[in-house]
């Protein structure tokens, strides 16, 4: 080939080279979209759609896990106590290059166990291209709400509280996590909280007397004080610190 004609067909080449066209990246789910899609998961029990939503890092709660936990232990705890999830009326409370914070209503459910209709907050990292979970948290849950745990009386194996959203608790007394000794409701106010029982494994237990207790929660404690209960099986064993599952 004659030497000016490759000359003259360089610069063409290398026009073509540079006006190739760039491959599009999708843009970011938006934020309202991903918390649906988030919800659904939890309608199909896919747990790996749901830990997919979480950032590095990220930390979660639940209805019978209210002290927010890894994606990990969210999803066991899930599985193992399934619920209904619906989250709607979102709103971004501020969206920037550190993150993103999300204010919401949530519906939980589960037949027969509870019905709950909660603000719901999220902090968000963009991270993969995508907005993930970095905090999931219901800010009315009050600081007792949690699995708490405390030996039990001499000869006796170490107890269970499991202080749940929406005013109900249960007592698991013994290696059999499974049945509830005692299930009951309470209310807390000004750190007074008061526990009346409704059912018992063993009907002749049931003792629906009131108990008040003055209660000091930390991170990892809570210490009950008796203020008054008359149900001398609580009475004998719940004062004193209670230590936290997580």
């Amino acid at each position: 080939m004659v030497p000016w004609v490759v000359l003259a067909l360089a610069p063409v080449l290398l026009i073509g080279c540079a006006s190739a066209p760039e491959v599009p990246q999708a843009p970011p789910e938006p934020i309202p979209s991903r918390l649906a899609a988030f919800a659904a998961a939890h309608a199909r029990r896919d747990a790996e759609a749901i830990k997919s939503y979480f950032a590095a890092g990220g930390r979660a709660a639940s209805p019978s896990m209210p002290k927010a936990a890894s994606p990990d232990a969210y999803v066991k705890n899930y599985l193992a106590d399934p619920f209904r999830l619906q989250i709607g009326q979102t709103e971004v409370l501020y969206s920037n290059e550190a993150g993103a914070k999300t204010r919401s209503r949530a519906h939980l459910s589960a037949p027969a166990r509870f019905s709950l209709d909660e603000p719901l907050e999220v902090l968000w990292r963009f991270e993969g291209g995508q907005w993930k979970i970095v905090e999931l948290e219901y800010p009315s849950w009050s600081a007792i709400t949690g699995t708490w745990r405390k030996s039990g009386g001499r000869g006796e194996p170490s107890m269970e509280l499991r202080v749940l959203p929406g005013g109900t608790y249960a007592v698991y007394a013994g290696a059999d996590r499974s049945l509830a000794r005692f299930r009951g409701r309470y209310t807390i106010e000004s750190g007074t909280l008061t526990l009346v029982d409704s059912s018992a494994a063993e009907a002749s237990d049931l003792d629906p007397s009131e108990g008040r207790y003055a209660v000091i929660v930390t991170r990892t404690n809570a210490e009950f004080r008796k203020i008054s209960d008359e149900n001398s099986w609580r009475s004998q064993r719940f004062e004193g610190i209670w230590t936290s599952s997580r």
